[in-house]
C-alpha cells in the first residue's frame, strides 16, 4: 500500500483478484499492442504463435498504483483426451513458467494455487478473509 492510503472512505485499500490458469492466449487477427507481446518460451499451433505466460508486467504496473494483487492459479494440467496435442504444443512448451509469472504478478503473500474445485474454495476461503483483515477497521 502507498503511504496516502488508509483504508478510509475517502482513501480506500484497492484490491484486484485474479483467478486464471496463468496462460494468455493472442487471438489470431488481433492488433497487436505493448501486451500483446506473448513472452518466450511461446506454444504455437500449426506455426503460429498463440500462447504464452501471463505478462506480469501489468501487475507490476497495478501494485506500483498501490492495488494489492491477489491470484488464484487454477492449475494447468495436459489433457488425457485427443486435445492433448493443443497442450503439448500451445501450452508445455512454458509451462514451467506459469506459476513463477502468477507469483511475480502477485502481491506478497496473496498467491494461492488450487488443483480441485475444493481447492478453488478453499483458497477463496483464505483470499477474502485475508485481505478483510488487512483493510477492514472500525472507527468511531
Amino acid at each position: 500500500m502507498t503511504a496516502s492510503e488508509s483504508g478510509t472512505q475517502a482513501s480506500p485499500y484497492k484490491y484486484v483478484f485474479i483467478v486464471t490458469d496463468g496462460v494468455e492466449d493472442q487471438a489470431f487477427n488481433i492488433i497487436p499492442g505493448a501486451y500483446d507481446n506473448l513472452q518466450s518460451p511461446t506454444g504455437s499451433w500449426y506455426g503460429t504463435v498463440y500462447s504464452g505466460v501471463l505478462n506480469s508486467a501489468a501487475c507490476s504496473s497495478v501494485k506500483a498504483k498501490g492495488v494489492t494483487v491477489a491470484v488464484l492459479y487454477t492449475n494447468y494440467y495436459s489433457l488425457t483426451d485427443p486435445s492433448r496435442y493443443r497442450y503439448t504444443q500451445m501450452v508445455a512448451p512454458f509451462a514451467a513458467n506459469i506459476a513463477p509469472a502468477l507469483q511475480a504478478c502477485a502481491s506478497p503473500n496473496f498467491f494461492f494455487q488450487a488443483s480441485s474445485a475444493s481447492d478453488i474454495h478453499t483458497a477463496m476461503q483464505q483470499m477474502f478473509p485475508k485481505a478483510l483483515r488487512q483493510s477492514a477497521r472500525l472507527t468511531n
